[in-house]
């Protein structure tokens, strides 16, 4: 068994929210940019960790637009991308 830490899990959840409400907090036409500037820096083979550093992001924040232009590659056609994202947040 392992203890449980409510510091720990609390801290855990702040984080986690933060990310979210930054993601959610985007207007479409931002996270079409975002999206767009993602999938020009997967073409250039730059990994999560870079682009995040790069966008001055969270992995976890911009890790559902990574996956989403991955899965579209190599086409990136940023509607389709911005509808998978969409869909998976509903």
């Amino acid at each position: 068994l392992t203890e449980y830490n409510e510091k720990k899990h609390m801290k855990m959840i702040r984080r986690d929210a933060r990310a979210e409400g930054r993601a959610e907090g985007r207007t479409e036409g931002e996270n079409r940019k975002l999206i767009e500037m993602i999938c020009k820096k997967i073409a250039k083979n730059k990994s999560l960790h870079q682009i995040a550093a790069e966008l001055e992001e969270e992995e976890a924040t911009i890790l559902p637009l990574y996956e989403a232009s991955l899965s579209c590659a190599p086409d990136y056609d940023i509607d389709q991308i911005y509808e998978k994202v969409s869909l998976n947040n509903r």
